[in-house]
């Protein structure tokens, strides 16, 4: 199905899909042995953790919105994404080799100038597709699939270096991905700026109508779930179930692996069926995996589970972007990036959930509110308006 998606793509087209994979497989690297690094490598508490997720995810909300505005009006997004990639380097080489987590809290800045990174690719291979003449749905649907796939080998990857190597090897790893997208986008991907009336740009706003709130909140609380799980997990299974560490890398990897097929299916089935109706199976979806993972004590039951969690996030974010953009077509890269800020607010609040709820009343509890939120996703996602 992948090859059938891809070869009707230009030559151009793999180099966005090539950039959007590095800028992936970096986080994918990152962000599993992060919540690991500050409490067994720093030693810091849970609310020190949970502080240090909250922080990043409030000033990247200003920082990428900032850019994506930028973006839109000025319409350079290749500059933008290669001073993205900059960061993401000087972030890893400051987490490789820094161990204060005062001085770390503050190089978190480097890592919101980078969180907007995926967002410009997404927004620049949108306008790329839309002047070739070609499906954005597909097109989306398969720059998730590549997405997706540096998921299914970065985590449990990560995991292995660790439990061979160190810490310092995992980011050194992570800054060299994104030194190759870096060299990517400044040779391969076009300059070309594919956007055509900055007017509308100017006078569009991101809020316009109710259904743009209800989606943002819907998005909020998937991704709040989703950062919940990324950083109790690891924890969870080592600490409370005593699995090897690679094992938390693994039932993120077979999560990765199901979302590819997940995502492309749901790219054609948006041909067919409305995007709405998909997204509400995929909220769902979401609502019976949580149940599923708090429940679960084996290694089978959590293998198990991570089909639900593939059809969940895979369709989300699949679709859920493209939906922000079918509802603010003027400005693709704020649509984008609000998509992208609804992600960080969830990060804030797994952040502050994981510190203080793990603290009080063990792993397994945030995988409970994970539920009641989730749910409340669900329901939102109903009242939202068919475009």
């Amino acid at each position: 199905m992948f090859a059938d998606e891809a070869s009707g793509f230009s030559k151009t087209s793999f180099v966005y899909f090539a950039v959007i994979f590095c800028i992936s497989l970096s986080m994918a690297f990152f962000i599993p042995v992060s919540s690991l690094f500050l409490s067994v490598e720093l030693q810091v508490t849970g609310f020190e953790t949970g502080l240090f997720f909250t922080v990043g995810g409030i000033l990247s909300i200003a920082v990428s919105q900032l850019v994506a505005r930028y973006s839109d009006i000025a319409g350079n997004r290749r500059n933008i994404i290669l001073f993205g990639c900059v960061c993401g380097f000087a972030a890893s080489l400051c987490f490789a080799f820094i161990r204060s987590y005062l001085l770390l809290l503050t190089a978190v800045n480097l890592l919101n100038s980078f969180s907007h990174v995926s967002g410009q690719v997404f927004a620049s291979g949108r306008e790329y597709c839309r002047f070739k003449g070609k499906n954005p749905v597909i097109f989306t649907s398969v720059m998730r699939a590549f997405f997706a796939l540096a998921w299914v080998f970065g985590p449990p990857a990560a995991m292995l270096v660790l439990e061979y190597s160190s810490f310092e090897t995992v980011y050194l790893i992570c800054g060299s991905v994104l030194l190759t997208a870096f060299v990517a986008v400044k040779f391969m991907m076009p300059a070309t700026d594919f956007s055509r009336d900055r007017r509308d740009a100017v006078k569009a706003r991101i809020f316009s109508e109710p259904s743009v709130f209800i989606l943002f909140a819907v998005t909020v609380l998937i991704f709040a779930c989703n950062n919940m799980y990324l950083i109790t997990m690891p924890q969870y299974v080592t600490r409370d179930l005593h699995f090897e560490p690679r094992h938390a890398g693994f039932f993120m990897a077979t999560a990765a692996a199901l979302e590819i097929p997940c995502m492309l299916i749901s790219g054609r089935l948006a041909q067919k069926i409305h995007m709405k109706y998909i997204l509400i199976v995929a909220t769902a979806s979401g609502f019976l995996y949580y149940i599923a993972v708090s429940l679960a004590s084996t290694l089978f039951e959590f293998w198990c589970a991570q089909l639900a969690n593939a059809v969940f996030i895979g369709i989300v974010t699949s679709l859920m972007m493209v939906y922000f953009q079918e509802m603010l077509p003027k400005i693709p890269g704020q649509a984008t990036t609000l998509f992208s800020s609804a992600a960080s607010v969830g990060g804030i609040i797994s952040g502050a959930v994981c510190g203080l709820i793990s603290d009080a009343y063990g792993f397994v509890t945030v995988f409970y509110f994970a539920v009641c939120l989730s749910f409340t996703a669900f329901l939102l996602m109903c009242f939202v308006r068919k475009i």
